[in-house]
Formats: C-alpha cells, sequence, structure tokens
C-alpha cells in the first residue's frame, strides 16, 4: 500500500473514510496489475487551498515556472473537497518493477497493465460501484482524477457548516472541522 494514499485517507470525513481504504484496496489487490498503483493524492481542502486553486488560471500564475490552466471551478465552500467528502487520484508506475513506483501518470486513455481496459476508468467504476460519483460525469468541466461522494447538497453541508453543526478532529497534528451528517 501506498503510504502517502493511506495518509490523505485519514483526512477524509469519518463517514466514508472506511469504505475509501476498501474500495482503494480492492483497486490495488485486483484491478491495477504489477507496476501499477493508485495514489489518492488529495483529500480534504481548507477554504483557503480552495480558493488558491480556484485561482489558476483565472489570474495570472506560475507554478514551476510554466503558467496552469484553470484546476477547478469550485469556489471555497463550494467543493465536496472543502467537507472532506471527495478526493483526486492518479496512477503511480513502478516502470523498471523494482518496487519504488518512480513516476505518477495522469494518463486517462492509457492501459499500463495491458488487460484492454483503460486504468482510469478501471479506478472509476470500482469507485461509481460503491456509489461514488466521478469528476469525468461532469458536464462543463471533466475532472477525471476526481471522486466525491455527494451525501447531502453543497448548499446544505454549507448550511450545516455555518450553523455550527460540526465536529472537529486532530490528525497529524492539525485541526479539521467536518459537518455532522
Amino acid at each position: 500500500m501506498d503510504q502517502r494514499s493511506l495518509k490523505k485517507i485519514n483526512y477524509l470525513h469519518p463517514i466514508i473514510r472506511g469504505s475509501v481504504f476498501n474500495i482503494y484496496e480492492e483497486i490495488n489487490r485486483f484491478a491495477l496489475g504489477i507496476g501499477l498503483r493508485c495514489r489518492i493524492n488529495s483529500t480534504f481542502r481548507t477554504p483557503e487551498e480552495q480558493k488558491i486553486l480556484y485561482s489558476y488560471g483565472r489570474t495570472v500564475f506560475y507554478k514551476d515556472g510554466e503558467r496552469t490552466g484553470k484546476v477547478t471551478n469550485a469556489k471555497p465552500f463550494q467543493s465536496f473537497h472543502n467537507y472532506g467528502l471527495a478526493l483526486d487520484f492518479c496512477l503511480i508506475e513502478d516502470r523498471n518493477f523494482d518496487g519504488k513506483f518512480e513516476s505518477a501518470s495522469f494518463d486517462i486513455y492509457r492501459d499500463f497493465d495491458g488487460d484492454g481496459r483503460r486504468d482510469y476508468l478501471e479506478v472509476i467504476q470500482i469507485f461509481k460501484k460503491y456509489n461514488f460519483k466521478s469528476g469525468s460525469d461532469f458536464k462543463k468541466f471533466k475532472d477525471w482524477p476526481h471522486i466525491e461522494k455527494p451525501i447531502l447538497s453543497i448548499q446544505d453541508l454549507k448550511n450545516k457548516y455555518d450553523s455550527g453543526d460540526t465536529f472537529q478532529e486532530i490528525i497529524s497534528g492539525n485541526v479539521y472541522t467536518y459537518v455532522n451528517l
């Protein structure tokens, strides 16, 4: 198991944390071949983090010396990430099969393991099997690596947050606020 992904799963809302762990385990054990793993690279986001991501592509922004385009259409509190109910993933490859998984792939068309199915779709289909939604189905802004669990609408989540219908957890020394579901 990818330790970075396991750490990210811990930041998800407790109501979905266990199921995401089980799905993640299923994906890596049964869907992806040798030399390929799913990596969960983003889960809970603070409103401040969401604001920064929203600004990408709307203002001139450079990351690692290159201009970046839009990465999200969601402002703060308009993303399921802000409530711990979403994750983003990529695939990591062990190109020389030494167990180190040295590169990340965002290629949504590739069939790295040669089983005749696109690897990104294999991951997405497993999440969908457990009633998660995929950003690949978004109408305006296709977000292939995005998975969410819309237990409530964004407006209902925001109303709960604003009314204080929340609880907090301390994870890795940081305080995370979740809405009661």
